[in-house]
């Protein structure tokens, strides 16, 4: 659930690239992608988690790597993923989530996050987001195999998208979507998203659908 539509964007794919393989340091990478400005911002307001009705969205932690891992090295999961093939091993996906936890500590953290059940504490997945505009943010979010078919897509997108309009400003979230994904369409659909029609995708040579959650949608129940 990680596409571009049709715009220049600089994703998380795109900055851990720069960190993992060229060695960059964050503030060399947001001198290069002037948008981590606010990214920055988001990454210092999201320090605490984040909870809905059933789940908690918090940073990564050490113990989500084996999770993580085994989420990135099944290929249905991560079919319609941008990462690309050297992170979905796992070398490359401990490299990638490692990163992620470092860039916590610095002043341009990525904005991407584990989600747990909030009762066990297990690990149902992740999600994030990427400024894309002023006043637009792209929407990431995955679940794992064995939590699917409990609304928890449905949850994160929802939490997350009110929380980017409510808490952080921002007027539009993104959600591109593949064509044939129909249970992502579904899921964007059931947390407030409208089908704005196919789109080019930056990313890849297909169009995507281009969902988008606006400032003005009603509450859905999931938000807390």
């Amino acid at each position: 659930m990680i596409f571009g539509c049709g715009v220049p964007r600089i994703g998380i794919e795109t900055i851990l690239y720069d960190h993992i393989y060229r060695a960059r340091t964050p503030e060399e990478i947001a001198s290069t992608y002037p948008s981590l400005f606010s990214e920055r911002i988001l990454g210092r307001r999201m320090k605490h988690p984040m909870s809905s009705k059933h789940l908690r969205i918090r940073r990564f932690e050490q113990g989500d790597i084996e999770d993580f891992v085994s989420f990135m090295t099944d290929p249905d999961s991560t079919r319609f993923l941008t990462f690309g093939e050297a992170q979905k091993n796992r070398e490359g996906a401990t490299a990638l989530l490692e990163a992620t936890i470092e860039s916590y500590k610095t002043e341009t953290p990525l904005m991407a996050f584990a989600v747990e059940d909030q009762t066990t504490g297990q690990f149902v997945g992740f999600c994030g987001l990427t400024p894309r505009e002023a006043d637009a943010v792209e929407i990431m979010y995955a679940v794992m195999p064995s939590a699917r078919g409990q609304g928890y897509a449905t949850e994160v997108a929802t939490t997350l998208a009110q929380y980017a309009v409510r808490q952080l400003g921002y007027r539009r979230v993104f959600a591109p979507i593949a064509p044939e994904h129909e249970i992502s369409k579904t899921v964007a659909i059931k947390a407030g998203f409208i089908d704005h029609g196919l789109h080019q995708n930056s990313d890849v040579a297909k169009k995507v659908h281009l969902f988008i959650f606006e400032q003005a949608q009603p509450t859905p129940p999931y938000c807390t």
